[in-house]
């Protein structure tokens, strides 16, 4: 399956909150570029679960994998400072 379906489908899950099942889907192996994607939406995923020690984490590598200029980055930052 190609990164950017399995994000959808993880994002797909999480709606329908099977949370176990966007985390296996997300923790699978992927294509390295979109590592950034990847721990964002794994972020969301553990919020929802309430993990926010891991949420946490998850946005901090996102951070560090996605582009700095890019729009998602910020949103990412919000999101890492809501967390407290």
């Amino acid at each position: 399956m190609s990164a950017i379906a399995s994000l959808q489908l993880a994002n797909i899950l999480a709606e329908e909150k099977n949370y176990e099942a966007a985390l296996k889907l997300l923790e699978a192996p992927h294509d390295a570029g979109f590592e950034g994607l990847f721990s964002d939406l794994k972020g969301d995923v553990l919020v929802a679960l309430g993990k926010k020690a891991e949420a946490k984490t998850a946005y901090e590598n996102a951070l560090l994998k996605l582009d700095m200029d890019g729009k998602y980055r910020s949103l990412t930052q919000q999101k890492l400072e809501a967390l407290g």
